[in-house]
């Protein structure tokens, strides 16, 4: 399954503000299955599709990183409203676009985030 993942600096070393985080996420349209987890992984969900022939997008969190799967627009559009939501930039990479990360928060599309990790 194809993933993105944000993190909250360029290098990767930063951690995110867990609490705004989980407000961020919270708040997406269409989750569902919010469950708290162990300590290596923070909390999990799924995202609704907007086609209901698609499985639910997993989204794991942890303190220092979200991952997102990426097999529907859905996806890439959530990683942009979290980022959104948070209101602090955010950098994404994909298997394709590592080791280059890019800055989100000037991005408008789900397409341009997928051009931009070179997904497409």
């Amino acid at each position: 399954m194809q993933k993105l993942w944000l993190i909250p600096d360029a290098e990767g070393k930063g951690s995110f503000d867990v609490h705004k985080l989980r407000l961020a996420i919270r708040g997406l349209p269409a989750l569902t299955n919010w469950q708290e987890s162990s300590e290596e992984i923070l909390f999990e969900c799924d995202l609704n599709t907007s086609d209901a022939s698609i499985q639910p997008i997993p989204i794991q969190v942890n303190k220092n990183s979200i991952s997102i799967g990426i097999y529907h627009n859905d996806g890439l559009k959530a990683a942009l409203d979290i980022q959104k939501r948070y209101g602090e930039e955010m950098f994404a990479f994909s298997e394709e676009s590592s080791p280059e990360v890019i800055a989100i928060s000037l991005l408008r599309t789900p397409e341009e985030l997928a051009i931009k990790l070179k997904l497409r």
